[in-house]
């Protein structure tokens, strides 16, 4: 079980300073079209067209008749957790209303601080059944604590080592203090891959909301332009395994924030606190039939903490045979520190 330490660096007044701006930022998203709501304390059957009649769950927005210029926003003080993500639609901004901190949307469907779920095997390695996909990152008592993925129950050795068995659907964990669901306060684990995608889209925004234990990342822009994300916060996700070495046997895993992939135009991530992803904080990136072109983006006033990488982008020539184009990239007064000394690192 690894507790990460706490950096100290010459910026550290200057990121304070920007932490409080992000997390303190009002709501502007302006709607010319419908509003729909989503609240803990709403009911999937409601239509989500006032904040007396909410929508419940994340996964219900799916199901929501949503058109350019709607929006859908999520209360105050909420906590959301989906083990799947939604498909982002065009014209659609989400954001957030009330009063209070930004709405939590979590990759982990329940806090598994429960002694019930768990039953020890042997040797202090204690096991529970998870229904949805494979984890990819653990957290105690409030992300205290960090647990280490093995790729074999023969290879877990110390507290915090979890192994995750397909084809039982069984998560093995070792803990010698007894069983953990006593032991912590909190336990997360994350198995939805991401919050949101977006595949030929256009004009999104994405306001004031927070993202956490994402296996990959909170969104995936594929192909799309006029993109806006602002003041939201991304923690603790990443580390899908992507492919496993055959010679070697090692895996390679991925994650990354919020990506841009293949096509991507007109975007600006602004005044966002990114920290703990395993992979890169922001990229643009990719390839496809058509010639990768990435243009007119935007990464300006970014908190950047604790990510394996920080800004990241990549491509490589289109199949056509055509140059990829980059052109009109700005990054600008963001704050990046500690790189690499994440969960992932060191």
């Amino acid at each position: 079980m690894k507790k990460i330490p706490i950096q100290s660096g010459g910026a550290d007044k200057a990121a304070d300073n920007m932490k409080k701006k992000i997390l303190e930022a009002v709501d502007s998203i302006s709607v010319l079209g419908n509003k729909y709501y989503v609240s803990p304390t709403g009911c999937d059957k409601n239509d989500g067209l006032s904040p007396e009649r909410p929508i419940k769950s994340y996964k219900q927005i799916a199901e929501l008749d949503l058109k350019e210029n709607d929006s859908v926003l999520f209360e105050r003080n909420g906590v959301f957790r989906t083990d799947g993500m939604i498909w982002l639609k065009n014209g659609v901004s989400y954001g957030a209303y009330g009063s209070g901190k930004k709405p939590l949307i979590l990759g982990s469907v329940r806090n598994y601080a429960d002694f019930s779920i768990w039953s020890e095997t042997e040797n202090g390695i204690w096991k529970t059944t998870l229904k949805n996909a494979a984890p990819s990152i653990i957290t105690f008592d409030n992300d205290s604590y960090i647990g280490c993925q093995k790729y074999s129950i023969d290879d877990i050795c110390e507290d915090g080592d979890f192994f995750f068995n397909n084809e039982e659907s069984v998560l093995y964990l070792k803990f010698g203090g007894g069983n953990p669901g006593n032991a912590f306060s909190d336990i997360e684990i994350g198995t939805a891959d991401n919050a949101g995608r977006s595949h030929f889209n256009h004009d999104i925004v994405v306001e004031n909301l927070c993202f956490k234990y994402f296996c990959v990342g909170a969104f995936n822009f594929a192909e799309s332009r006029d993109i806006t994300v602002s003041n939201c916060v991304f923690g603790w996700s990443g580390g899908r395994i992507f492919d496993i070495d055959a010679v070697r046997k090692i895996p390679s895993r991925y994650g990354n924030a919020i990506e841009f992939w293949h096509l991507a135009e007109n975007v600006t991530v602004k005044s966002c606190y990114i920290y703990q992803q395993f992979d890169a904080a922001l990229t643009f990136q990719g390839f496809g039939e058509e010639t990768p072109c990435f243009k007119n983006i935007r990464f300006e006033e970014n908190l950047i903490e604790y990510c394996s990488m920080n800004i990241e982008f990549w491509t490589r020539n289109g199949d056509d045979g055509d140059i990829a184009h980059i052109s009109d990239i700005l990054y600008k007064g963001n704050i990046v520190r500690f790189g690499g000394y994440g969960w992932a690192g060191k």
